[in-house]
């Protein structure tokens, strides 16, 4: 198991642990049984090298054990966090051009019935004119999570422009459906916002 650690092969500490706890215990005991028998100086002077050589290589394999799942599970979390980041619009925290594309595609692999819904936000120029570029970014991220509100969880939101989404809406039965979500989104979007202060309306 060693070797793995080494090879970077197997890196759970625990694991490691483990069989050094296996190793040590007896290994402890014969070097002990041999340093306190009654045996000539040099076989002792053998043994407390053993004895030490033991220790030593037991705390380097467990330095090691560590290091390596530190430096293992890092290098994971960091490719799941650039993995979750390439695919998510970072102002509002809902998926992009990116995710959408693969959900789409998954889905008619699947044969599974898909409405897509189209929009963007009439007056949205207006608010970013008048009160400023925080307050249009402030007014994207209720609007997204207003629609997130009222979404399925097998349901996606996708921002793919400045004030641009889009909504894929799965496992549609008929066209009704997709009229009512339709209709639930316009609701949900046109009620008034107050951003930084001020009363807007898109």
């Amino acid at each position: 198991y060693g070797c793995g650690v080494v090879a970077r092969t197997g890196f759970r500490a625990h694991a490691t642990h483990v069989t050094l706890g296996m190793f040590l215990i007896p290994v402890t005991y014969a070097l002990a049984s041999n340093i306190f028998a009654d045996t000539d100086a040099a076989q002792k002077s053998v043994d407390i090298a053993l004895a030490v050589a033991t220790l030593l290589l037991s705390y380097t394999s467990y330095a090691i054990a560590n290091r390596s799942e530190r430096l293992v599970s890092n290098h994971l979390t960091t490719r799941r966090k650039y993995f979750a980041l390439a695919r998510m619009d970072p102002l509002t925290g809902t998926a992009n051009r990116l995710s959408l594309h693969e959900l789409y595609d998954e889905a008619r692999a699947a044969r599974r019935s898909v409405a897509v819904h189209c929009l963007d936000l009439d007056r949205f120029k207006a608010v970013n004119d008048h009160y400023g570029h925080s307050a249009g970014d402030a007014l994207l991220v209720y609007v997204s999570q207003r629609i997130q509100g009222i979404l399925r969880s097998d349901d996606m939101l996708a921002r793919i422009g400045g004030d641009e989404f889009v909504i894929l809406q799965l496992d549609v039965e008929s066209q009704r459906d997709a009229a009512l979500l339709a209709e639930r989104l316009l609701h949900v979007i046109v009620q008034p916002y107050v951003v930084e202060g001020h009363r807007a309306e898109v």
